[in-house]
């Protein structure tokens, strides 16, 4: 539980934030001096009680119970230290060394964001900074975590943290189980990006029990100091680790670094876009998780060209797939995708295929609008955060307002923007022409999907006008139990 929680009592903090307004509550929260509030314990129980759950075999409520208090507390820090970033008053101090990652009450904490690797060049966005794909890669390492608990219901011999997501603010924090993990812990995998790398049994059983589960394939991982005979043969890709811990005589072991677990689908964005696992389940044969990766470069020849193959395959499949819809089966268009396999940057594809219902592909228009402006708003938003420093929700709210009455209005640069980001998004030609359909839609069905993807809800809304008491702010949290946008 929070220091501030703490201090005013549970209960008491629950009903604050059903009554005051947030930006009053958080403005008075970060004006609070370190006097005030009392000191937060360096770490939590969590870790304890999920030890507790597993020796105890207990059923799957307890773990999930455990794990909603996990994520009632990661929502309220996460709020804190997005609300605190660009203060000087900052209660919650980053860790030693690093302006991005926290622990805090046994939680660690990191606000996602592209990384610069040299002066002209990004992870991510390689030229260009792409906080985008950053954060779609935290959404793949939440999606591969969902794949591994489903397998056993956390009963199994791998461990993970707890860990969810939280959107806000234009921002993105994971938070996780902080769990002391170094080369001493390791006992497969590489803790010094892959110039040593370890292995036990126990640790080839793991990756080869759970690989095979999910269809991936065995592969090669040489070490990167230039001595073949020093890697690994894994299932998992080449940066996953398996550390053992050992508390009061209790062995356990962890997964960690499992954002790239399933394989790339592109040699350009390899972080951050996948295949989804239920693609990867009936596929004919097993793909290495490091294809197009230097992690693959043992045997690359192969690992690349059995991945292209399935890219072909599911790229025939989805251009079938949306020739058999019919605007009654379409229903929710992310779930009846990722029931499939197939992805949502894939709606581009799906949408130009001509021979299909126009009214399927109207409704995907429709799913690709609204989540092209939830870029377009995330970006804003992050941006003003960054110059106006504001506590007060308020301007933020005139300001998602304001882009969407501009964006959904013909001929305004705001309209540019996002016929634009459509394009590039669902990797659509150049030349397909969106304008006059895009405004054709009705802006209220755009902002039901909108509310349902974003942290921040808009009811009562009249497009065109700009006011702000029709939106309320609320941190969205994403979690094993809900697959990731």
């Amino acid at each position: 539980m929070s220091g501030f929680v703490k201090a005013i009592g549970h209960d008491a903090f629950l009903k604050m934030l059903d009554k005051a307004p947030r930006d009053q509550l958080w403005d008075s929260y970060l004006t609070q001096s370190a006097a005030n509030v009392p000191e937060l314990p360096a770490e939590s129980s969590y870790l304890n009680e999920y030890m507790m759950i597993r020796r105890e075999n207990c059923l799957e409520e307890a773990y999930f119970t455990v794990y909603s208090m996990f994520m009632d507390q990661a929502r309220i820090i996460a709020v804190e230290i997005i609300n605190q970033i660009h203060s000087p008053l900052k209660r919650i101090q980053p860790i030693k060394g690093s302006t991005l990652e926290y622990i805090h009450d046994g939680i660690r904490f990191r606000i996602i964001d592209d990384i610069k690797i040299s002066e002209y060049s990004w992870l991510y966005g390689k030229s260009d900074k792409n906080t985008l794909g950053a954060n779609k890669s935290v959404g793949n390492e939440l999606r591969a975590m969902s794949s591994i608990f489903k397998l056993d219901n956390y009963r199994g011999l791998l461990n993970l943290p707890y860990y969810c997501l939280i959107d806000y603010m234009g921002y993105r924090v994971s938070a996780q189980t902080h769990i002391h993990t170094d080369a001493e812990t390791l006992v497969f995998g590489t803790v010094d990006g892959g110039a040593n790398f370890k292995q036990d049994f126990i640790g080839a059983t793991i990756s080869r029990e759970y690989g095979y589960k999910l269809n991936l394939k065995e592969h090669y991982v040489e070490s990167f100091n230039g001595y073949s005979n020093n890697g690994i043969y894994t299932n998992m890709p080449g940066n996953f680790q398996l550390h053992k811990l050992e508390e009061n005589g209790e062995i356990s072991y962890w997964g960690v670094e499992l954002s790239q677990l399933f394989p790339a689908t592109s040699a350009t964005n390899l972080f951050h876009e996948q295949f989804r696992p239920e693609f990867l389940q009936t596929y004919q044969q097993c793909l290495s998780s490091d294809s197009f990766s230097y992690w693959g470069r043992s045997g690359y020849r192969e690992h690349n060209s059995e991945v292209f193959e399935a890219i072909n395959v599911l790229h025939s499949f989805t251009k079938n797939f949306v020739l058999g819809l019919n605007i009654e089966s379409v229903g929710d268009v992310k779930t009846i995708l990722h029931q499939n396999g197939i992805n949502l940057r894939l709606l581009g594809i799906m949408y130009n295929q001509e021979d299909a219902d126009p009214l399927v592909r109207n409704r995907l228009l429709l799913e690709m609008v609204a989540r092209s402006l939830k870029v377009i708003l995330t970006k804003n938003i992050r941006t003003a955060k960054e110059k106006w420093m504001e506590v007060s929700h308020d301007p933020y709210k005139r300001l998602i307002l304001k882009t969407l009455n501009n964006a959904l209005k013909p001929n305004t640069k705001q309209s540019e923007i996002l016929l634009n980001t459509i394009l590039e998004k669902y990797e659509l030609p150049p030349d397909t022409k969106l304008d006059d359909k895009v405004h054709e839609l009705n802006p209220i069905d755009i902002i039901n999907i909108l509310n349902d993807l974003s942290w921040f809800q808009i009811d009562n809304w009249t497009p065109g006008t700009i006011r702000p008491s029709s939106i309320t702010v609320e941190p969205k949290v994403k979690t094993i139990r809900v697959e990731t946008c």
